[in-house]
């Protein structure tokens, strides 16, 4: 409920704010399991890849840092939010990740695991390895600003969701997931 009444209240105020222009809704799967991956600029961006997903909700992997402060926490845990510890992901987190997906449930990353602001960092593969073990696609998708200011534009671009069919028989190794995963960041950078 909290999910559906925040994500209302920030529509509105993100159409006010900025002129939002979405590409590629056709690329998105009519319902999950699927994992939103996406380029990371702005504190928005979370904000944005909900908006894509009109019938259910996405959870997000956050940094564990937003659930310090326990009004935050449980606020963030409201919205569909679990946190992930980046320099050493929990059990508990990879077990989270795995349930949404095994319940047909969407999730929502950012690969490169902070805002990259103009930089390409070097993606996480985990959600590469969820994906695969649920057998879902990944959705990549791209966030770019104009800028930031009233009125800008900001621009969302799906692509075409990535299956990795190549790879269901077999185990996943550590070259192949990172491979993987850049690979679809290469992918996200290039959609504009």
């Amino acid at each position: 409920m909290i999910y559906k009444i925040a994500k209302g209240i920030l529509w509105i105020f993100a159409s006010i704010w900025y002129q939002v222009e979405i590409e590629g809704w056709e690329n998105l799967p009519e319902s999950g399991p699927y994992v939103l991956c996406s380029n990371h600029v702005s504190y928005a961006d979370p904000v944005m890849l909900a908006f894509l997903a009109k019938k259910e909700p996405v959870h997000f992997i956050a940094k564990k840092e937003l659930f310090q402060n326990p009004l935050l926490g449980w606020f963030f845990k409201k919205l569909n939010a679990f946190p992930v510890d980046r320099e050493n992901a929990s059990l508990a987190t990879m077990r989270h990740a795995m349930s949404v997906l095994q319940n047909k449930g969407i999730l929502g990353i950012f690969p490169e695991g902070t805002r990259a602001k103009g930089r390409k960092l070097k993606p996480q593969g985990g959600y590469v390895v969820f994906a695969h073990k649920a057998k879902a696609p990944i959705v990549p998708v791209l966030v770019h600003y104009d800028s930031f200011k009233f009125r800008a534009k900001i621009k969302v671009i799906v692509g075409k969701p990535v299956y990795l069919t190549n790879y269901t028989s077999k185990r996943l190794k550590i070259e192949e997931i990172s491979e993987i995963s850049q690979k679809i960041m290469d992918n996200i950078y290039d959609l504009h």
